[in-house]
């Protein structure tokens, strides 16, 4: 028995949601296909995914762990002499699958390659070694591409703040990464990612956006000083991540004498008797107007 890898799967690893394809081909021991149909195949003829549990990315099977059941397929016929069997892996992790006919794992120490010589016009067959095929097969499904509809951001740094004096070092959130079907990216995803504040009359200011100790996971700067209603745009390529644009409020910060103002007419005269005018308009260090007392 062969198996042939059909589509999904490079070097064993795969992204989620692509599908995984093998071809069984049934022959003697001598090599001879052997024909079936969907009249002929044995009922018991199946594939056993396992779902490894405790791996992490780096290791290659499931020697790590720990297999659990996950599903349960029965192949068909695709052609004379071939058996099919596809799935759609949508969650990160190490599998394996189990080909069975009549109970027992496919094995495959040799399969038969033919060859054809064009030279002599006559077909060679050449067995090679194919353990690589043996039942169960073992393999790493990663995150698939990044998809904005299914990444998130968070931290204080998406929240109204007050600003902070002379002190103020701008704001920071969290950027997580994710596939379609919710997986945690593991690849370097931070020149996808957009973070743009905005302010109505005021130009917008880019943020930065860092790769931080965990996978998948960003960190997000911007700096805004003035007060006043901000939107804060996250978004992969022209499409917001969930939550996108973020609305907040900038409050100023403590009164600041040496930006605060006095005007009005009772600076520069006054009548004895009379109430001289004198207004005082409070600012913090980034000049912005305190409307509180």
């Amino acid at each position: 028995t062969k198996f042939v890898q059909s589509t999904g799967a490079v070097s064993w690893i795969s992204a989620a949601g692509n599908t995984f394809g093998l071809e069984m081909v049934l022959s003697d021991k001598v090599g001879n296909l052997i024909a079936i149909n969907a009249f002929n195949l044995p009922p018991a003829s199946v594939a056993i995914n396992y779902k490894c549990t405790g791996c992490t990315p780096a290791d290659t099977d499931c020697a790590c762990s720990t297999r659990e059941d996950s599903s349960l397929t029965f192949a068909r016929v695709s052609s004379a002499g071939k058996v099919a069997y596809q799935a759609a892996f949508t969650v990160v992790g190490h599998y394996q699958v189990a080909v069975r006919l009549n109970g027992s794992d496919l094995r495959a120490d040799a399969c038969k390659e033919e060859q054809i010589a064009a030279a002599l016009g006559i077909t060679v067959s050449v067995f090679t070694d194919c353990s690589q095929w043996t039942s169960p097969i073992t393999f790493r499904v990663d995150a698939g591409p990044i998809e904005a509809s299914r990444c998130t951001a968070t931290g204080d740094g998406l929240a109204s703040y007050v600003l902070t004096g002379q002190f103020f070092t701008g704001k920071r959130f969290d950027i997580l990464s994710a596939d379609r079907y919710g997986n945690r990216r593991i690849a370097n995803d931070a020149t996808s990612f957009s973070v743009v504040s905005r302010m109505v009359s005021e130009s917008p200011v880019v943020g930065t956006i860092a790769p931080s100790s965990e996978a998948g996971r960003y960190s997000a700067f911007y700096s805004l000083v003035a007060a006043g209603r901000c939107d804060v745009y996250v978004t992969v390529g022209n499409v917001h991540v969930v939550g996108s644009p973020f609305g907040l409020t900038i409050s100023p910060g403590e009164a600041f004498a040496g930006n605060s103002e006095v005007s009005g007419n009772g600076l520069f005269s006054a009548l004895v008797g009379k109430r001289a005018s004198v207004i005082i308009t409070m600012k913090d260090w980034y000049r912005n107007v305190r409307l509180s007392s």
